[in-house]
């Protein structure tokens, strides 16, 4: 039995519907939080579901060096921040998210965590996006004074810049700012912070066929920056014909889709190089890893990623692949025998995406065409094309996209890009762990969580909405709240 895929894809606040989950089953499947409308693409040119700020305060020694704040410990804060609630649901133009968080610091001994017995303070926080390699992003601090007013603490600005990590290396894109001096009100707030830094780590969007019905399942998708862009693709169908139209029946199979279980059936077409090895991993491992060794550019270093779709049928193999969001590949073999890397043509772009290649050098001179969806959509690419003119020459250049639109940018004093470093420090590695998690429990929820007790959250604390708990009473799923039990925190989290 052969499935194709269905040409149709819905981009709206239901998520993609048949093509990105479950492709085998008849009914429409919703997914929650995220909408195409609200998710950055027109400005930064791939899609977001919501991000972590990590904001770091710092004082002076007395020698002059910089070290953490002793009024405000830990010195560093997170914020979570998404689409603001009074968003356009009608258009893509939307460009800003907000987030809201109410810590307390730690005042309690000499290094902090935890504790409390200090300040409650609040942190508003905009960001703005621009382009996609710079967002601005503004933070106001406030504390609560005992007649349980708010006063202001300090309000800055700050650019931060992409880091440059790629789609197929990370689902995360990583952003920094340079340390900013600033000050903070003396009489109300101490006046002891002199530096501040902002890091931002994105949740991206990743377009692609699920296994499952769960949304934080890992997708199976290509993805390859062309014209541009960052394109996703995905689980495609092949067709194969012979050259002269008689050498063989033509032949359709299905490629990039994993069932459950199909690492013990030899049956996995959805397959990941690590670095190491294929994922997932099967018995018939040796023959796996011979795909990820092709001779399509970039294999070497073997470190690099790979995203991987493979198919066969009668004595034919392919696999179609991607490496550091590259152009993608194709190789082919007959019988087994070695891999042949040929050249792919774009016959169509979307609503089906179609490709071809031919191997004249094979037995029967096959014509492999493939049949898919491509992301962005018509729709979403003449949005960013609205938003920044055509893409440059270079696109992975971003100080040449910022020279050929700088008229176009809010602030003109734009600072030199810093070079692209991997985000190794503890904090954005933090900050992504708690993005990751804060995402699989409100998409996961745990099997205590009750109705809902409230329509928009009370707490100013990051945008978790009050909930009914069968263990804790009463619940958030996401924020900041101290006085709540919140789910992204809780040991007794279970998934439904």
């Amino acid at each position: 039995m052969v499935t194709v895929v269905s040409g149709y894809a819905h981009l709206h606040k239901t998520h993609v519907s048949k093509i990105g989950y479950n492709t085998c089953d008849p009914n429409d499947v919703d997914a929650k939080v995220f909408d195409i409308n609200c998710s950055l693409a027109c400005y930064l040119g791939e899609p977001f579901v919501y991000g972590m700020i990590t904001y770091r305060l710092y004082r002076e020694d007395c020698d002059g060096s910089l070290i953490g704040t002793r009024l405000f410990r830990p010195n560093m804060f997170w914020i979570q921040v998404g689409c603001p609630s009074g968003y356009d649901d009608t258009s893509p133009l939307n460009n800003t998210w907000v987030g809201s968080s109410t810590p307390e610091t730690d005042q309690s001994h000499s290094w902090g965590w935890g504790y409390g017995f200090g300040y409650r303070i609040k942190m508003d926080a905009q960001m703005v996006a621009i382009s996609p390699s710079l967002i601005n992003v503004s933070i106001s601090t406030s504390r609560l004074m005992p007649d349980l007013t708010y006063a202001g603490c300090n309000s800055i600005s700050a650019q931060v810049h992409s880091v440059g990590i790629s789609l197929s290396e990370s689902d995360y894109k990583y952003y920094e700012s340079d340390l900013i001096p600033t000050t903070f009100d003396l009489e109300n707030c101490g006046g002891e912070v002199k530096y501040v830094k902002v890091e931002l780590v994105l949740q991206r969007y990743r377009f692609g066929c699920s296994r499952t019905y769960d949304e934080v399942s890992p997708k199976c998708n290509l993805s390859s920056n062309r014209g541009g862009y960052v394109r996703q693709y995905s689980c495609l169908v092949c067709l194969v014909t012979p050259s002269d139209k008689i050498s063989f029946t033509p032949q359709v199979f299905q490629m990039g889709i994993n069932t459950l279980e199909c690492e013990n059936s030899n049956s996995c077409t959805c397959l990941t190089w690590n670095g190491y090895f294929i994922e997932p991993q099967s018995p018939r491992r040796d023959m796996d890893e011979s795909m990820a060794f092709v001779g399509c550019p970039d294999e070497y270093p073997a470190s690099n990623t790979q995203n991987i779709q493979y198919g066969e049928s009668g004595n034919y193999r392919v696999v179609l692949k991607t490496i550091k969001d590259g152009a993608i590949c194709v190789g082919a073999s007959y019988q087994r025998q070695p891999w042949v890397v040929g050249t792919l043509t774009v016959l169509k772009n979307t609503n089906p995406f179609i490709m071809q290649a031919s191997f004249s050098s094979l037995p029967g001179s096959p014509i492999f065409q493939f049949y898919g969806m491509e992301f962005p959509t018509t729709l979403i690419e003449e949005c960013i094309n609205g938003m920044t003119g055509p893409p440059p020459m270079e696109p992975h250049d971003a100080i040449s996209w910022l020279r050929l639109n700088a008229s176009t940018l809010q602030n003109e004093d734009v600072k030199p890009l810093p070079p692209s470093t991997p985000p190794d420090n503890p904090a954005i590695l933090q900050a992504r762990e708690m993005v990751k998690k804060i995402y699989e429990i409100k998409n996961r929820p745990c099997i205590n969580l009750g109705m809902a007790l409230e329509a928009a959250p009370s707490c100013g604390c990051g945008g978790g909405i009050l909930h009914q708990c069968s263990t804790h009473g009463e619940c958030r799923q996401a924020g900041n709240d101290t006085k709540k039990k919140l789910c992204w925190k809780c040991d007794e989290y279970s998934p439904k």
